[in-house]
């Protein structure tokens, strides 16, 4: 049964809102914008129990960041990077183009030039397995990965041996230098 605004507002006073409801799903035919349904567990606010963040509570010491991003990492799906790959190249592409002509962009170039081939070679690999025939998916994909590592391949040349990504995308939109030819005397 649905709850309106009113019957909700007088159940929060015994429940703990974040625990004893959840948002329902919007129907079509519901004339109340917010629509909620009891959980499963409800705890009364009555009850006295110490909170982790209590200050009385034991402090557990918490782990370096970087143990903690390493076992995530390694608990993470093959959605979930290329999902975080996404999250990369969203945030790491304008930042190295606004940081383009200093030496910072340099770190977003590198990453960069890693995120692409592996979102490149993630999401093609996607598109083989739900679009090639079953006889050529094994060479499809020997052809996704061949390129995946050819793109890595050129763009750390890229990094590594000239400007970098940002500086070679923008160069694309900069008026070209006139040559300047020697005089011969």
């Amino acid at each position: 049964a649905f709850l309106s605004p009113s019957m909700l507002a007088s159940r929060c006073r015994f429940l703990v809102r974040k625990q004893a409801f959840v948002p329902a799903r919007r129907f079509a035919s519901t004339s109340s914008f917010l629509a909620f349904r009891p959980a499963t567990t409800q705890v009364s606010l009555h009850k006295q129990s110490r909170a982790p963040f209590h200050s009385s509570a034991p402090r557990q010491k918490p782990a370096a960041t970087v143990e903690r991003l390493v076992e995530k990492y390694k608990a993470a799906s093959e959605l979930e990077l290329y999902h975080w790959s996404s999250w990369g190249l969203a945030v790491g592409a304008p930042a190295a183009f606004i940081l383009s002509p200093s030496a910072l962009a340099h770190p977003f170039d590198l990453a960069i030039g890693i995120l692409i081939p592996y979102h490149m070679n993630y999401g093609l690999q996607n598109v083989t397995d739900d679009y090639v025939p079953k006889q050529f998916k094994g060479m499809a994909r020997g052809v996704v990965y061949a390129t995946s590592l050819l793109v890595g391949l050129g763009l750390l040349k890229v990094n590594l041996c000239g400007t970098g990504i940002t500086e070679s995308v923008k160069c694309l939109w900069r008026k070209p230098q006139p040559k300047i030819e020697e005089v011969k005397e």
